[in-house]
């Protein structure tokens, strides 16, 4: 059984750009922040040494809580999918009621610059957690989705703004 999370937002720059920004690893742990029982991110370490992600690679991403999330880069087609799985890692409770996840951002050139969409599929270990990993989607993961990219478009508005 699956559970889905999805956020958007509209952004003025260029999918390129946003694309570049959110998959650079120092990026997450500045703009997710968590919500509520969600813990944000601590910091990304790229296995293989390298600076840049690539398909296939493996990550992990220290969590506020200590969880160390491993993740592997499934699609990363500049500038129009980026795509990861969950393989492990979760702390209880959440251990107790997602098995996995996929995760996959789109990035949408649209007439005022990019959309992104931002949609989370997540296995249950059982249907029985169906109830509860509902309401911690819809009330903490969600809202911590969208605050982050909030966080994207603001930090990319402050970069991108010439200084006069």
């Amino acid at each position: 059984m699956q559970i889905h999370a999805r956020a958007h937002i509209d952004l003025p720059q260029p999918p390129e750009v946003v694309f570049d920004y959110v998959t650079q690893p120092h990026t997450f742990p500045k703009v997710f922040r968590g919500y509520g029982p969600i813990p944000g991110m601590k910091h990304v370490t790229l296995l293989d040494n390298s600076d840049r992600l690539h398909t296939g690679q493996i990550r992990i991403v220290t969590g506020e809580d200590g969880a160390q999330l491993k993740e592997k880069i499934l699609v990363l087609d500049r500038p129009h999918t980026y795509a990861y799985e969950i393989l492990g890692g979760l702390r209880f409770p959440l251990s107790l009621l997602v098995k996995s996840g996929n995760v996959e951002w789109s990035f949408l050139q649209t007439s005022s610059g990019n959309q992104i969409i931002w949609h989370y599929h997540f296995t249950l270990t059982s249907p029985l957690a169906y109830p509860a990993a509902s309401m911690i989607v819809k009330f903490f993961f969600q809202p911590a989705m969208q605050q982050c990219l909030e966080r994207i478009q603001t930090n990319l508005r402050q970069e991108t703004t010439p200084t006069t």
